[in-house]
């Protein structure tokens, strides 16, 4: 019998136990009732249940509304567990479910607190010579943002945070997002849940700017996947891997800058900014092409954050 002719009921069943997404988006290609029936809410929530099963005894009660929300989000899951597939689940999509009374019964944050480190952790400002951290933690962790298999950057994740709003002003977060452009605070007090957005600013040399760069460069054009060829260090003394956030082509310097005796006016091919693993800064190596077609690098800047301008 061919497997389209089975009952509904029993071809949900197959779907529901798949292997993995690539194994459940193939089954549905055999034909086009299959199709239909693996493009049902019911039957791709079903499947979750099962890939994510390991995590049902971590989060209990909470698990299967839980999983209703990953699948929301229509983000293909990874790796059987809800946490690897929560770090490729964009930013907005968090804020929009805590700021949701439908999702009212979940924190969908918990998913990253089983990968936390322990430790006493901030986020220096210069504005303050150092003096009064941005972001002081007592857990966090960091992966890599990627929608639709491009890099976005990095998300570092820190849970039980206290945020300075200003210079008076302190609040103490459930958790935050900090991204190489921003600053989401995720705060629960009496049950009413608050989302504060903060657009990070940096300095060096003088030069104050947020990471559209401009009042350091023009660019051409943005590059959001990283390019073969990348003149920076692989490794460092750390665990982990430092990130290529942003590839920039074709930039003109609009400023002069000191580290490589650099003039405003000076063109460059590539200009890559990434993190700097040894001072927790952001990078940007500006790079010329030589005669036999080999990237080198000119100069740079050393960008450490400077302020958060809040927007909420």
């Amino acid at each position: 019998m061919l497997l389209s002719h089975l009952a509904s009921e029993l071809i949900c069943r197959i779907f529901a136990y798949a292997n993995s997404p690539q194994d459940y988006m193939a089954l549905g290609r055999t034909s086009r009732r299959l199709q239909v029936l693996g493009n049902a809410p019911a039957c791709h929530l079903a499947f979750l249940y099962n890939y994510f099963d390991a995590d049902r005894p971590i989060y209990k009660r909470d698990y299967p509304r839980l999983v209703q929300w990953i699948a929301s989000t229509g983000v293909e899951p990874i790796g059987h567990t809800m946490t690897k597939t929560a770090r490729r689940i964009p930013t907005q999509l968090f804020v929009n479910v805590f700021q949701n009374p439908r999702w009212a019964d979940i924190n969908p944050l918990v998913l990253f607190r089983s990968e936390c480190v322990s430790g006493q952790y901030t986020v220096p400002s210069v504005l303050d010579d150092h003096t009064l951290p941005l972001v002081r933690a007592r857990q966090a962790s960091r992966h890599r943002l990627i929608e639709n298999n491009e890099i976005r950057g990095v998300r570092r994740v820190y849970l039980d945070a206290e945020v300075r709003m200003d210079r008076n002003q302190k609040i103490v977060c459930d958790c935050v997002f900090h991204q190489i452009d921003a600053v989401y605070c995720f705060t629960v007090l009496r049950d009413v849940r608050e989302v504060h957005v903060g657009r990070i600013l940096y300095q060096d040399e003088g030069i104050v700017s947020d990471t559209t760069w401009s009042s350091l460069l023009s660019v051409c054009h943005r590059h959001t996947t990283s390019i073969q060829v990348m003149p920076t260090p692989k490794r460092h003394r750390r665990q982990w891997t430092p990130c290529l956030l942003q590839s920039l082509e074709g930039c003109t310097l609009q400023r002069r800058i000191s580290k490589g005796g650099l003039s405003a006016g000076c063109r460059f091919d590539y200009v890559f900014v990434y993190e700097h693993v040894l001072d927790d800064t952001i990078c940007l190596e500006f790079c010329a092409r030589t005669p036999q077609g080999d990237l080198e690098p000119r100069g740079f800047v050393l960008m450490k954050e400077f302020c958060i301008v809040w927007k909420s």
